[in-house]
Parts: structure tokens; C-alpha cells; sequence
């Protein structure tokens, strides 16, 4: 049996994006309400680019914030730090992409704080990580909403809801040296036409075109080699991008043991470009927008999301993009019971 999708669906004819419809049908009213008096929802939204035009309006995040505080439980949006991330600077980022408290009429949250280290344990013995350490402030927040702008991605090859809750949960010293660490990458050389390009925008100086050589000791592991190679000659090595799947579903099996059933995931599925909000970037979208889909379950949304994307694409666009099969990770994901690939698409 598979689980409930309740979708938005955008058609030809004029459309009012309501997402209140997608909430009230998916029994997100009763979930919050079960909740302990003035228990604090979290909505995990990804802090964009400012070079980035295509994310998450505030609009539309100001509508999630004020459902929930129509039900008389206080919403706080809440990220953490990518790995480039400077604390100060993303506090006025905050403002710059129009997630102000002006806006959203409450604060923003830095999870992991403004360095980047706060954090508190979660043991998790997965595959491949004993333990996460998560943003300090997901400890004070017994909710957690995912709105996610779905997109490519160059690691995971499809940014959905549990690419977004995996690397977007823990901390930025974490991300570094745990999660990311081993990921290798590396340069085709039958592809490479030696534009150099690679190395010019590598924020560290780790690329060498003249050897041919990425140093995985001075890689951050950014994604932005593998985004703007024009022949894409630059790939992840195939046994470390395993592993770093493996440990983002520790990631997510960690989250699901501090909120259990206390999860609802969000995908919007509109201005679907080629790489996440927090690349310096923007592009043209690869397909018409689509809609916006919830559920419970954070694998059928993204099946789900996926199917849609393909079947207007004719195509996996994800995987011509990176050479990565995103479906791979659903499926592990249903084996260590995350969620369900099967799904019921219900339209609202």
C-alpha cells in the first residue's frame, strides 16, 4: 500500500496556489494541534543564494508560518550553514533574499549559530555515521515542516525533501568532516577540452587542469566544478558518492529519531532549475512549473516529485545532468525504512 501525496497541480487554465488545501487534506491541522500547548514549529527552508533568483518566495513561506500560527503554535523558519558559509554574512543574507523578520514577522533561525559549531548528539549507528550532531535550535522545536524548492543537484544529482533535511540538518563543522568527508572527485580526461574554467572558479584552488588532478585534501566539496564544466568532465568517484548516500540516510535516519511521526514534507515543484537555491547561479528552468505536493512521507513525495518531472521531461533529467540516478536514493531510503516509493497521488 502506498502512502498519501496530496498535490496542487498546476494545469493550463489559471490556478489559485493555495497550499492551505495541500495542508488541511494531508490532516496537518490535526498533527500540530496534537502537539503540547505552544509547542514551537520549525520550517526547515533552505537559506538561497543572493546570486540566485530562482528560491522559495517569502510570500510563500510567510503562508506556511501563518497556518501554523493560526493554530495557535508558534513557527519559527530555520536553517543551517553551508559549507562556504561565513555566520555574519548569512545574517544579512537573511534580509538581502527577503526572509527578514520584516517579512516573515519572526526571526530566522541559524541552527548551528553563527559559527557553525552549535550543536547537540543525536546516536543514530547507521551504516556509516555512529552519531550526528544537528543545529542547536532543532533541539527546541518539536516539529519540523520541510519546504523544499526541488531542483537538481550535483552530489545527490535531485535536491527533494531528504537531500534538504540530510544536508541541510547538521552542522556546518559536521557537514565538512563527516558527512562530506571522503567524497572524492574527479576529472574525466577523454571529456576535459582543457578550458580551465574549473580551476578559475574553484573558491580553494584545488583543481590542477594541468595534471588532471582534483586534491581531495583541499576540496570543499562546493558542487561548483561539477555545475559549470561545460563537457562535464568533472563526476563524483562512484565508491565515495555511495558512502556519502549512505551517510546522508544516517543523517536522515537521526532526524527521524528526534521528530518520529512529527514530520511534514513539502516539495514545490516550480522554476525547477538544474542545481539548489544555495549556489551562486540561476538558470533557466528544465521544465514548466508542475505544482507543489505534501506528505507525511518524505520518499513518496520525492518519488512522486520525480515521476512528474519525468514524464513531462520524457525523460530522467536529473541523471543526464550528473550521471546520478536519484531513484537509487529512494530506494535505499525505503530499505532502511525512511519511507515508501509507492504512493497514492491525491489531487487537492
Amino acid at each position: 500500500m502506498g502512502a498519501d501525496v496530496y498535490a496542487l497541480l498546476l494545469e493550463s487554465s489559471p490556478k489559485i496556489v493555495d497550499l492551505n488545501k495541500v495542508f488541511i487534506k494531508a490532516g496537518l491541522p490535526e498533527l500540530i494541534t496534537s502537539l503540547p500547548k505552544k509547542s514551537r514549529v520549525g520550517v526547515k527552508v533552505l537559506l538561497p543564494n543572493t546570486a540566485n533568483i530562482n528560491y522559495v518566495p517569502p510570500t510563500l513561506i510567510r503562508n506556511v508560518l501563518g497556518f501554523v500560527n493560526s493554530l495557535d503554535h508558534p513557527a519559527v523558519p530555520i536553517d543551517t550553514l553551508d559549507v562556504l558559509d561565513d555566520g555574519l554574512e548569512t545574517l544579512a543574507r537573511v534580509n538581502e533574499v527577503g526572509y527578514s523578520f520584516q517579512t516573515l514577522q519572526t526571526p530566522f533561525m541559524i541552527a548551528d549559530n553563527i559559527t557553525g559549531y552549535n550543536f547537540f548528539e543525536v546516536f543514530v549507528q547507521g551504516d556509516y555515521l555512529p552519531r550526528i550532531e544537528l543545529g542547536t535550535e532543532f533541539k527546541d522545536v518539536q516539529m519540523l515542516i520541510c519546504l523544499t524548492h526541488v531542483t537538481g543537484d550535483p552530489f545527490y544529482g535531485y535536491f527533494g525533501s531528504i537531500s534538504h533535511i540530510s544536508s541541510r540538518s547538521v552542522t556546518k563543522e559536521f557537514k565538512k568532516k563527516k558527512l562530506l568527508a571522503n567524497l572524492r572527485l574527479e576529472i574525466d580526461e577523454r571529456r576535459c577540452n582543457g578550458c580551465n574554467l574549473c580551476s578559475k572558479i574553484c573558491p580553494v584552488g584545488a583543481i590542477n587542469t594541468d595534471a588532471l588532478k582534483i586534491d581531495a585534501n583541499t576540496c570543499i566539496k562546493c558542487g561548483y566544478c561539477i555545475i559549470l564544466c561545460p563537457t562535464r568532465a568533472i563526476m563524483l568517484e562512484e565508491s565515495s558518492r555511495k558512502m556519502f548516500i549512505g551517510k546522508s540516510l544516517d543523517v536522515v535516519k537521526g532526524i527521524k529519531r528526534v521528530f518520529d511521526e512529527r514530520m511534514f514534507f513539502v516539495n514545490i515543484l516550480m522554476n525547477v532549475i538544474p542545481y539548489p537555491d544555495n549556489m551562486p547561479f540561476s538558470s533557466k528552468p528544465i521544465v514548466e512549473d508542475i505544482g507543489i505536493l505534501g506528505s507525511k512521507d518524505p520518499v513518496a513525495v520525492d518519488k512522486a516529485s520525480l515521476d512528474l518531472i519525468i514524464k513531462q521531461c520524457k525523460y530522467n533529467a536529473f541523471e543526464d545532468l550528473y550521471g546520478v540516478d536519484p531513484n537509487e536514493m529512494l530506494v535505499l531510503a525505503e530499505r532502511d525504512k525512511i519511507g515508501r516509493t509507492k504512493y497514492n497521488l491525491v489531487e487537492v
